[in-house]
């Protein structure tokens, strides 16, 4: 856990991610993956707030196992629902 207003650009893993977002005001910055200690690829995404004047951002950790899963799934439904073919699996 990080303690509030803790410069972001000190971690490794985030200092790409976020030096990214603070240059590209308006856009959404995906970094690099990275796993975690629980063995999963997680990766970070970054996006300038606009909220102030000042250079505001909003970090988030995507879990990228969950994700593509997720996404998976989804796309095995849609494909079984479009050609009625069966799904068991």
């Amino acid at each position: 856990m990080l303690r509030p207003n803790a410069d972001l650009a000190t971690h490794p893993e985030m200092s790409i991610v976020v030096t990214t977002a603070s240059q590209k005001p308006a856009d959404t910055v995906l970094g690099p993956s990275f796993r975690g200690e629980d063995g999963d690829w997680y990766a970070l995404i970054a996006t300038s707030t606009g909220l102030t004047n000042s250079v505001d951002l909003m970090v988030a950790t995507i879990n990228l196992d969950n994700l593509f899963s997720g996404l998976f799934i989804d796309y095995t439904l849609l494909w079984c629902s479009a050609n009625r073919g069966p799904c068991d699996d």
